[in-house]
């Protein structure tokens, strides 16, 4: 039977360990915390989805989804944040501006050109306008007019709206991970340090796990920061997408297994699994008209919480697209044709899998990113970084404020995007036999035959030693470094 191996990270979210790789999903500095300072901050995806209408990610080794969870999480805070301004305009207000007429060119004039308000709300309206000209103050000759029954200008309508459609293409080979991805737990409440690995990280010894490989990979350098929470209409929104691409995905053995074993209990939701029943049910009682009403009764005092129903309104008044695929991402990439604003690339350590870090992978992944678009990567290689650049990709680095150093790794085909550019001590290793790139022709080799492959070509290179470089730089430059 399939083995599963979590543990609890330092945020209280879940960590898994790859057996089959012998490499983690996620370090115990924490799962959650890692998706956003890996991905959501150097995107500046809040910031993308204010002044868009729009976003396509491609997420690709879903795991347990916490990168997809994260901008899904992100999506609702911004959907849920711009409902509750709307309400500020209400029906009197709505008629003062329709009554008002207001002509602003955001290249030269400001609030004070306001032609004409005419009674004390004027200072809301005022304010308004003053964000409608701060969020345009970079786009050419926007002209925003205000008067009659609508607002010409169909970009000062984004701003009412911002992002209202999220497509996220997420991808991974293991079919169970997927499928457990919404009953994951959000958080356990726990203090950091010891209570860690007292409480709840005890089973992982009954295992073949080391502990110690877990647990000491990465250590906290500061308390995590407690604004990264997930909301629950994100999970729920996984689960059923996940009901209407397969509805019989229950009926795997292996997944029953897992989400009835007393060992795994304290890493899922309760609350999700609940849901889960839910689901099942209403599949049978809605065929049967005689006991309608009785299940929809059921329904409402056992199941319509508050975050189910701001579920459905977020399914009903969005456009949400996600599409879970179970699949080799190099199987998916080479007959996928749609094009992304992010790529998040989370594939396990190239040095044990270099399946998705090869040169010719890179080249599919080119082809799918849209131009003004951003793959974003925890890898600080400089093989990896290399196999970007020899596919024509502007590459830069990512900075955690956090652990105050660089920590993954951005490329975008447009250079004015990259925020931290490659220090001459990283060029130097991309020139060296540390930039090396893993190759992969027909995109069907096996990692052991990729890495077999690269260490020959690396022994027969007369480049210079990664480790020449870095004596080099530690005695001449330590600053940079």
């Amino acid at each position: 039977m399939y083995e599963l191996y979590p543990y609890f990270t330092n945020d209280g979210t879940v960590g898994l360990f790859s057996c089959v790789e012998n490499d983690i999903y996620h370090s115990t500095y924490g799962a959650l915390s890692e998706s956003w300072s890996k991905f959501i901050i150097p995107s500046h995806f809040e910031d993308y989805l204010a002044t868009h209408d729009e976003v396509k990610i491609l997420d690709i080794c879903y795991g347990i989804g916490y990168n997809t969870k994260t901008a899904l999480n992100v999506f609702v805070k911004n959907y849920f944040k711009n409902k509750k301004n709307k309400k500020k305009l209400n029906s009197k207000q709505h008629r003062l501006m329709h009554s008002s007429i207001a002509a602003i060119d955001t290249n030269n004039a400001g609030a004070g050109e306001v032609e004409k308000f005419y009674n004390k709300d004027v200072v809301f309206f005022k304010k308004i306008l003053q964000k409608i000209l701060l969020r345009f103050k970079s786009a050419p000759s926007c002209i925003v007019a205000i008067g009659g029954d609508n607002i010409q200008d169909a970009r000062a309508e984004e701003i009412c709206k911002n992002c209202n459609k999220i497509l996220i293409d997420a991808v991974d080979s293991d079919n169970i991970l997927i499928d457990i991805s919404p009953f994951i737990i959000k958080e356990q409440k726990f203090n950091f340090g010891f209570a860690l690995k007292k409480n709840y990280n005890n089973y992982l010894s009954t295992t073949n796990i080391k502990y110690q490989q877990i647990n000491t990979i990465r250590k906290p350098t500061k308390k995590i920061n407690k604004k990264f929470k997930l909301k629950e209409e994100t999970l729920i929104i996984i689960l059923q997408k996940l009901f209407e691409q397969n509805s019989e995905f229950f009926d795997d053995p292996n997944l029953q297994q897992i989400l009835t074993a007393k060992k795994y209990s304290p890493f899922f939701s309760k609350y999700m699994l609940n849901f889960a029943k839910f689901y099942q049910n209403r599949r049978y009682y809605l065929s049967k008209k005689q006991n309608k009403s009785t299940f929809l009764h059921n329904i409402y005092y056992r199941y319509l919480s508050k975050s189910y129903k701001n579920t459905n309104d977020l399914l009903l008044n969005t456009q949400i697209e996600l599409n879970l695929h179970k699949n080799d991402a190099r199987t998916f990439i080479k007959t996928n044709l749609s094009k992304y604003n992010f790529i998040f690339l989370d594939a396990f350590t190239p040095a044990k899998s270099p399946t998705l870090w090869t040169v010719q992978f890179f080249k599919e992944l080119h082809a799918s990113l849209e131009d003004g678009g951003m793959i974003l990567t925890y890898s600080n290689s400089a093989a990896i970084r290399n196999a970007f650049l020899q596919n024509g990709f502007y590459v830069g680095k990512i900075y955690d404020e956090n652990l105050k150093k660089f920590t993954g790794t951005v490329a975008v085909k447009n250079e004015y995007l990259i925020e931290h550019k490659l220090s001459d001590y990283d060029l130097d290793l991309i020139g060296s036999k540390a930039g090396v790139c893993f190759q992969d022709e027909n995109l069907e080799s096996d990692s052991h035959t990729i890495i077999k492959n690269r260490e020959k070509e690396t022994e027969s290179s007369n480049l210079v030693s990664s480790s020449k470089i870095v004596k080099g730089y530690k005695k001449n430059h330590a600053k940079e470094l």
